[in-house]
């Protein structure tokens, strides 16, 4: 008899021989060559991260930050997108129809609106690190059940439940050695927003530690481990006892991380405010995305901050990088400033690198840049490149 969470035990037909689980991926595998590697096998690649690290220590090589330009200093992470943000007062932010800085005279309810533009950028980054060890990671789905939502309605403490289950599974993670990296956003259901008329909110979180075992043998994230994570969440935030074993679904990630999550992030909140009674708003997510200590820290050191000047370097030499198939450049549209008579979209140059190698070879282009009084001579480096 085989468990579908736990170790397979007794003996096991050919046919159960090719039945995967967490311990490995597949039932049969050709014995591996002893020996030195041969001269012409080739070597895994770098992940991601690895790869930024570089960039990162290049960047901080760089002899010369170029003239001093109106742009904000410049980054670069995981999705290789460089912004260039101009740099202005408040004065000038209103005028250009541009945010101004949060205050408690102009800020509204948190989480009103969704998930936020930040947020989103933030958790697709990290996704695009998780991938270099997606074969660990598993997706666990919180979805509570109609009563339950009704009384932390009453209570206002759908913040102490979305706070307390990664808290957690966090804990639950670092106690078997793991290194517990953990991204998660909320959705609200069109569905059952339908039904029941209240903002209901569920959680998806993408977390480490697949394939792990516990010091007694069984599996780290199993279904009755994660139900009791549930369990103990709900107990925090004032909920009775109940039987809450169809609350939770863990499973790994077969595919991709970053796919996985973008489809969450894509879908507009079905909820709109006037639509929701007065007594079901508290169940509207304050926080709707969040991560662990770990997976801050993992997105922290792969984010590479570059000079002002580097913004001005990629509008002025476009045309050259992308003729060195660079990447690709261009106006992207990032808002939208309302006027007495229409709304005029609010623009930025933004430009896409193909690869951090690509980020490289920039970054050395605009070091002999800088280093020759802003001038280069771009038919020669095409013709070279």
């Amino acid at each position: 008899m085989s468990s579908a969470v736990g170790p397979f035990v007794g003996r096991r037909t050919a046919a159960r021989n090719r039945t995967t689980h967490q311990g490995h991926s597949c039932g049969f595998r050709s014995p591996r060559a002893h020996g030195r590697r041969r001269s012409g096998a080739p070597r895994r690649p770098q992940g991601l991260r690895k790869r930024l690290q570089h960039v990162r220590e290049i960047a901080e090589c760089l002899p010369l930050g170029g003239q001093p330009y109106a742009y904000a200093s410049p980054s670069v992470g995981p999705d290789l997108k460089v912004w260039a943000v101009p740099h202005h007062d408040d004065a000038e932010r209103s005028r250009l129809g541009l945010s101004l800085p949060a205050n408690s005279q102009n800020r509204s309810r948190p989480g009103i609106s969704g998930i936020s533009q930040q947020g989103k950028k933030k958790v697709r980054q990290s996704c695009r690190l998780m991938e270099d060890f997606s074969r660990n990671t598993a997706m666990w789905t919180v979805t509570l059940t109609d009563d339950d939502y009704l009384a932390l309605s009453l209570s206002g403490n759908w913040p102490k439940f979305q706070r307390r289950v990664i808290d957690l599974l966090v804990r639950r993670l670092k106690a078997a050695g793991d290194c517990a990296v953990v991204i998660g956003v909320c959705e609200i259901g069109a569905e059952r927003f339908a039904r029941t008329g209240r903002p209901d909110p569920h959680i998806h979180l993408v977390t480490s530690g697949w394939g792990r075992r516990e010091v007694d043998g069984q599996w780290l994230l199993r279904p009755d481990a994660m139900d009791d994570l549930v369990a103990k969440a709900c107990q925090y935030a004032g909920l009775p006892s109940a039987d809450r074993r169809s609350a939770s679904n863990i499973s790994r990630v077969k595919h991709s991380v970053a796919s996985y999550m973008s489809k969450y992030l894509t879908k507009q909140m079905p909820v709109a405010l006037g639509e929701v009674a007065q007594v079901h708003e508290s169940l509207i997510p304050r926080q709707w995305w969040n991560q662990s200590a770990a997976c801050k820290a993992m997105l922290d050191g792969a984010m590479c901050k570059l000079p002002p000047a580097f913004a001005a370097f990629l509008i002025r030499k476009q045309q050259l990088l992308e003729r060195l198939e660079l990447g690709r450049g261009g106006m992207a549209t990032v808002g939208r400033r309302r006027g007495a008579i229409y709304d005029s979209p609010i623009e930025m140059f933004r430009f896409c690198f193909r690869s951090p190698e690509c980020v490289q070879q920039a970054m050395e282009l605009f070091a002999l840049w800088a280093v020759n009084g802003e001038q280069l001579n771009d038919a020669e480096l095409v013709m070279s490149g």
